[in-house]
């Protein structure tokens, strides 16, 4: 699987030997999370990389055209792959939520036999890796600005 994990765990209240029940912040949180961890992968599909993923080989464009694809954009064949990470339904997308007291979490992701080696490429086959996440800073930023934690 193809996945990212968000956490929230115990916090102290006010300096208090007391912890908050991160159960119905998640509960509140982690559905936004999700629409905005959608439109995250949605952009790096749609600007083919962040950071920009290396341009298909000459080979690659080649054996598209001959199977009646386009040339590009990148990953996007038929749009599957993506669809395995944006579309709830499709059998292949991951969200998983797990509340309890001490910790809550998300996974999201896709369970695509394809979305591993695509992502983190396979350098004895000469694919290069296409990261369908931007790096992490990237994330916890979109997170913050889509008002998820205000």
């Amino acid at each position: 699987m193809y996945t990212l994990t968000l956490k929230l765990q115990n916090v102290e209240l006010g300096g208090l030997d007391r912890l908050a029940d991160t159960a119905p912040l998640a509960r509140s949180v982690f559905p936004r999370a999700h629409e905005t961890l959608v439109a995250i992968v949605e952009n790096v599909f749609a600007q083919e990389g962040d950071p920009s993923w290396q341009a298909l080989a000459d080979m690659t464009l080649w054996d598209r055209v001959s199977h009646g694809f386009a040339e590009g954009p990148i990953l996007m064949r038929t749009g599957e792959l993506l669809r395995s990470f944006t579309d709830s339904g499709h059998p292949f997308h991951v969200d998983e939520r797990r509340y309890s007291f001490r910790e809550s979490t998300m996974t999201f992701g896709s369970a695509d036999p394809r979305a591993v080696p695509l992502g983190e490429g396979l350098p004895e086959d000469n694919l290069p890796a296409r990261p369908m996440f931007p790096p992490a800073d990237v994330i916890a930023n979109e997170l913050s600005e889509s008002s998820m934690l205000r």
